[in-house]
């Protein structure tokens, strides 16, 4: 298995640049995005693949 697909870092709070709660559920989200797309199916809203902040 892939690291990012096991283990999300949460060691610093929101706004730092890295391991924050918001990016780890960025990358969750980026796995069942990806889990979705590879059973077959799609998502109906856009919702952003990419960190903000």
């Amino acid at each position: 298995a892939l690291r990012e697909e096991e283990f999300a870092p949460v060691k610093n709070a929101n706004g730092s640049n890295f391991d924050t709660p918001d990016s780890a559920r960025l990358l969750v989200l980026r796995l069942h995005t990806r889990w979705v797309v590879a059973a077959g199916g799609f998502l109906t809203h856009t919702v952003p693949l990419y960190a903000t902040g």
